[in-house]
C-alpha cells in the first residue's frame, strides 16, 4: 500500500503533493467499490409502524373496595377494551390511591387485544384495603 509522507510543520504544499493525496483517496475509493459490488444484498421487507394518526389510548380506573388479604392474596381488577385495537397494545398500570395496607403493587396479567387483569399485591398478609387501579393502553387503532 502506497503511503503518503506527512509534511513537516510549516512546510509550504504544494499541487503535486496534493494531487498524490487527491489520488489515493480515488484508488482507495474505487477499492471499497468494486469490492462492495460483489456483496449481493437481500432486499426484505420494512416492517410497517402505526404513525401517530392511528395510535388510539384508553385509560381507565377501577376500585377495588373491601379487598382483604386474609381472604384473598392479590385482588384482581378485570379492564375491558375489546374493539379499540387492532393489535395487542402496550400498557401500563399502576396503583393510585390505597387506603388500609402499605406497600401494594400491580402486576399485568393477561394482556390482550381486548383486555388485561391487573392483580394487587401486598408486601402485608392481611388487611382490608381499598384502591384504585389505573391502566394505560396504547396501541394502534382498528381501521374503520
Amino acid at each position: 500500500m502506497a503511503k503518503i509522507e506527512t509534511p513537516d510543520r510549516g512546510q509550504p504544499l504544494d499541487i503535486s503533493y496534493l494531487l498524490r493525496i487527491v489520488t489515493e483517496i480515488n484508488r482507495i475509493s474505487d477499492t471499497i467499490g468494486s469490492a462492495f459490488s460483489k456483496i449481493k444484498y437481500r432486499d426484505t421487507s420494512t416492517p410497517s409502524y402505526a404513525s401517530a394518526a392511528n395510535l388510539v389510548f384508553y385509560a381507565e380506573t377501577l376500585k377495588i373496595v373491601d379487598g382483604n388479604l386474609s381472604v384473598q392474596s392479590n385482588a384482581p381488577a378485570t379492564f375491558d377494551y375489546s374493539g379499540m385495537f387492532k393489535t395487542t397494545p402496550v400498557v401500563l398500570c399502576s396503583v393510585t390511591s390505597v387506603t388500609g395496607v402499605s406497600n401494594l403493587y400491580p402486576v399485568l396479567d393477561g394482556v390482550t387485544q381486548n383486555g388485561c387483569n391487573v392483580k394487587v399485591f401486598s408486601s402485608a398478609t392481611s388487611g382490608a384495603f381499598n384502591a384504585d387501579v389505573s391502566i394505560i393502553a396504547i396501541g394502534e387503532r382498528i381501521s374503520s
